[in-house]
């Protein structure tokens, strides 16, 4: 499916109660280290809905859906910052901190017109991971200190309030080496799914690992399905989704795999 931008999907994420998609890219004619994204609303069958621009918030690795009533909350990271974080010259913005913000077609927002949430403070790179259902929120942030990434897991409702309290932390383990990573997401109470690719856009590259909250490998499996994997997310009870990215530069299209129908 085309998305509002001709550029790759980045990130995207299901709204059960309106059964809509909701697509992250960068924004087109935007340098990488701008943070600028553009959100695309696509239909069951892939029609497009709407579209908004966030300015300054980040790479868009991932992003998450809250339904409250008629109204859709989108959470991405926010206030992005162009620094190389992992070790190398890492070109792009990235979030240092977490946004929530209401769905609304046609508008541009920044990072001071949403609700920002400062969490695992001097982080120079996070991003969040809802899992509504369940009432957990997931961040997977830089640590400065260790050079490596880890993740947090929080009771959403309390992480809305500004409270803090990991149930649990845990390093990413390294367990693909040379690959990149292009999408994680919370997939349980006990288990947070991560995906992982060398995004060379060759069928075959794209691996998927599971991870448990006490940062154990669970599972890991090799995908052949498609090209440039691009974003993950979960979509209902052990049901999740995958991204890959197809088309030249400057036509890109989005396409998704679940392993059930949403």
């Amino acid at each position: 499916m085309r998305l509002q931008d001709p550029t790759v999907m980045q990130a995207f994420a299901w709204d059960p109660a309106h059964r809509v998609w909701i697509f992250a890219q960068l924004t087109a004619g935007r340098p990488a280290t701008s943070g600028d994204l553009t959100l695309t609303k696509v239909s069951a069958t892939g029609a497009r809905l709407g579209w908004m621009h966030l300015r300054g918030f980040g790479h868009g690795l991932t992003i998450s859906i809250e339904n409250a009533g008629a109204v859709t909350y989108v959470w991405t990271e926010t206030h992005a910052v162009a620094n190389p974080v992992r070790g190398w010259a890492l070109a792009g913005a990235y979030g240092n901190q977490i946004a929530r913000f209401a769905w609304r077609s046609g508008v541009t927002l920044t990072p001071s017109s949403t609700k920002q949430f400062g969490v695992n403070a001097g982080a120079p790179e996070q991003t969040p991971s809802v899992d509504a259902a369940d009432g957990l929120i997931a961040i997977q942030y830089w640590s400065t200190g260790l050079h490596v990434f880890r993740w947090a897991v929080y009771d959403l409702a309390a992480f809305k309030r500004h409270q803090y309290t990991a149930l649990a932390r845990f390093t990413v383990p390294p367990t693909l080496a040379g690959t990149v990573e292009q999408g994680w997401a919370l997939a349980s109470r006990t288990q947070v799914g991560n995906w992982q690719g060398t995004n060379s856009g060759k069928p075959g590259n794209a691996t998927f690992a599971t991870i448990s909250s006490a940062g154990s490998l669970t599972g890991r499996v090799n995908s052949t399905v498609a090209g440039e994997p691009e974003g993950m997310t979960r979509v209902g009870p052990g049901n999740l989704c995958t991204g890959f990215a197809s088309g030249p530069t400057g036509a890109r299209r989005a396409n998704v795999y679940c392993n059930a129908t949403p």
